[in-house]
Formats: structure tokens, C-alpha cells, sequence
């Protein structure tokens, strides 16, 4: 079997350096705001850095479902996304299915992973704006096929 790569689309990708590109100037908004009762060169500034070291974290933790990767090989899944790389052998995945993440009545969906001990997990690169969006149903199929060539046997309807 091969090793095959699965990264998100050149448009979720840019989509997501838009919003860091637009995070400095949120930031500057939301300081300036914070600074209305004591407005300050030294308060703007102080609350600015702070709304934007939250901007910050917030944006390296979505990081990984835009950026990061997800790779099969004939072993299992690798994970890779900001901060978390992981690794799940064939033998412990359970079942892969489509994940419909809603936020505030924006639905993103993504695959994920069921492992035999009962967690899941998130697969990095493998997000889609619909859920019937093609290249994250192809990609599903070929993950599930993968998983059942590795296992020997069907292992979903």
C-alpha cells in the first residue's frame, strides 16, 4: 500500500491566512474598546497585546484542522496537525466518519476517527464546507479502503 498525504484545500487554507491576516486589526479593535473608560496610549497598547496573545492562541489551536496533515500507510494513520502528532495503528480504529463541527450556525465537517478505546480523533487536512463536498467523500473512501485492505476484511457497510 502506499503512503498517501491528505492536506486541506489551497482555498481552506488561504481562508484560514485570511483570518490571521485580519487578527492584528480585530486585536487593535478589541483593545481599543476594552480602553474606553481610561483611554491611554499605554492601555490601548497593553489591552491590544492581550486581545491579540488570545487571537493568537485561538488561531494555533484552529491552526491544525487548516494546516495540518493526515497520511495512511499500510501501518496505520498518522496525525499531524499545530501542536499534536499522533499516530493510530489499523488495528485500533473502530469506524471513520464525517464530523459536522457547528459554531454558532457555521457548519464546517471533517473526518474523524473512532478508536477502539473509545476516543476520537480529529483528522488534521480533511475539511470541507459541505458535507457532500467530493473531495472529502473521496478521500473518506479511500481512507476506509485503505483500512480495510490493511485489516483484510470489510470493515463497514
Amino acid at each position: 500500500m502506499n503512503t498517501t498525504l491528505y492536506r486541506a484545500s489551497r482555498d481552506k487554507r488561504l481562508e484560514f491566512w485570511r483570518a490571521v491576516a485580519l487578527s492584528p486589526a480585530v486585536a487593535l479593535a478589541v483593545g481599543l474598546l476594552m480602553a474606553i473608560r481610561q483611554f491611554t496610549l499605554g492601555h490601548v497598547a497593553f489591552l491590544t497585546g492581550i486581545a491579540f496573545a488570545m487571537i493568537a492562541l485561538i488561531m494555533l489551536w484552529f491552526s491544525g484542522r487548516y494546516l495540518g496533515s493526515t497520511t495512511t500507510d499500510n501501518t496505520g494513520i498518522r496525525v499531524r496537525g499545530a501542536i499534536v502528532r499522533r499516530s493510530i495503528p489499523w488495528r485500533g480504529v473502530r469506524s471513520v466518519e464525517i464530523l459536522d463541527i457547528n459554531t454558532r450556525g457555521t457548519h464546517t465537517y471533517m473526518l474523524q476517527v473512532h478508536r477502539t478505546q473509545g476516543r476520537s480523533v480529529k483528522l488534521p487536512g480533511l475539511i470541507a464546507s459541505a458535507p457532500d463536498d467530493p473531495r472529502l467523500l473521496g478521500d473518506l473512501e479511500a481512507i476506509r479502503t485503505s483500512w480495510e485492505t490493511a485489516a483484510g476484511e470489510p470493515t463497514h457497510a
